[in-house]
């Protein structure tokens, strides 16, 4: 398939945009686009070797062989998620499991010895993005780092280093550089083997974006440190959030304790155009701003778990962990909102706290959920 950098560029671009609904384009209609073919005719297998076909190849990527396929098994069946809902988590975790470890310290780059700089193609790929880079508005020390990483990045290989902790590694790689030296760098991703979360160890989600990927579920979540923390909670972000990039359900579940207005909110339903999903948070009123809400502190964790189902078919589940927000995104076409269930629990460290809540609960609820209490652990079945 013979594709211009600059097409696939715009492409990608147009992609990811249609995917949080900044652009009148679905993520098929730029891929037929693209290709002249009939992206929505075809399986949700299909489209994924078609969008893999397009960016994952050595025209518009650095990827040595090795990496590349375990990047196409990895990326293949989260596609398939996306279009049909039956994407294969175990593949995934198979290509994980298949990434080489080595001992910190000790690196052993798999490199050939030899490698050829002068391969047209990718010199033409680099000479486009950096011009791409330069063009642009970000701020000179970011193109600055960009550009130092493209020009001398070939045949890119990606393993895992050791930790001290049994189970989980850290995402690490090797390259080669147009000079034939070979460069080792560490990321500050890991991989947690039993769990099967791919996370940042600073609890801020994977390069801070605020979420983790959970290779179990084919889902992503959220740390407990992930930037939102900073912003609180506010009505408006629930409006904006319907405008651009969610149809979900919401309910705020608003009690006393100990002399502090709280509240605890519920949503349910469809995030992006990509993925349903749920979220239970936790937050304490301002003092400045009654509009405003402050999320729990770490001294205020509770113990809580999240299930998310369409019928009889659980799509999501996480918990119980000890959380202020916790979250659950699985890939999938779009389902009604009101054929999701959510299964929340709470644990509560006072039994005051817990009466409370769920007293406020039944009354915001009402008949839409089963609200049960197990000692200090409250259940929501809302539907």
């Amino acid at each position: 398939m013979k594709i211009s950098f600059r097409k696939r560029a715009i492409a990608l671009i147009l992609g990811i945009l249609s995917v949080f609904n900044l652009t009148p384009f679905t993520l098929g209609q730029v891929t037929d686009w693209l290709t002249g073919a009939g992206f929505s005719r075809v399986t949700a297998e299909e489209k994924a070797e078609m969008i893999l076909d397009i960016y994952m190849n050595q025209d518009f990527i650095f990827l040595s062989s090795d990496s590349e396929d375990m990047a196409r098994d990895f990326i293949s069946q989260y596609l398939i998620q996306i279009f049909s809902g039956n994407g294969d988590a175990q593949v995934v975790v198979d290509a994980l499991n298949d990434i080489p470890v080595y001992v910190d310290g000790n690196i052993q780059s798999e490199h050939a010895k030899e490698y050829q700089t002068d391969n047209e193609s990718t010199m033409r790929t680099k000479k486009a993005l950096l011009k791409l880079i330069n063009g642009s508005g970000l701020p000179d020390k970011t193109k600055n780092s960009l550009g130092g990483f493209l020009n001398g990045v070939n045949d890119l290989n990606i393993y895992f280093l050791t930790t001290k902790y049994p189970g989980v590694y850290r995402f690490a790689g090797s390259y080669i550089t147009d000079s034939g030296e070979t460069v080792y760098t560490k990321s500050a991703i890991y991989y947690d083997k039993e769990s099967g979360m791919i996370f940042n160890i600073d609890r801020k989600g994977i390069l801070k974006i605020g979420f983790d990927c959970s290779v179990k579920n084919l889902s992503m979540t959220n740390p407990v440190d992930p930037w939102q923390r900073k912003f609180g909670f506010n009505i408006l972000f629930d409006a904006l959030g319907n405008i651009l990039l969610t149809n979900i359900d919401t309910v705020r579940v608003k009690f006393d304790y100990n002399g502090q207005k709280k509240m605890a909110q519920f949503w349910k339903g469809n995030y992006t155009r990509i993925s349903n999903g749920g979220e239970i948070g936790f937050y304490n009123r301002s003092e400045k701003n009654p509009l405003q809400y402050e999320c729990f502190t770490d001294d205020e964790l509770l113990d809580m778990s999240i299930e998310i189902y369409h019928g009889d078919e659980l799509l999501y589940s996480r918990g119980p962990d000890e959380h202020w927000w916790i979250t659950g995104y699985t890939p999938g076409p779009m389902i009604n909102k009101k054929e999701l269930t959510m299964v929340g629990t709470i644990g509560f460290d006072e039994q005051g706290m817990c009466d409370a809540f769920v007293a406020a609960a039944k009354k915001a609820f009402g008949s839409s959920a089963e609200i049960t209490v197990d000692g200090m652990t409250a259940k929501i079945i809302w539907k």
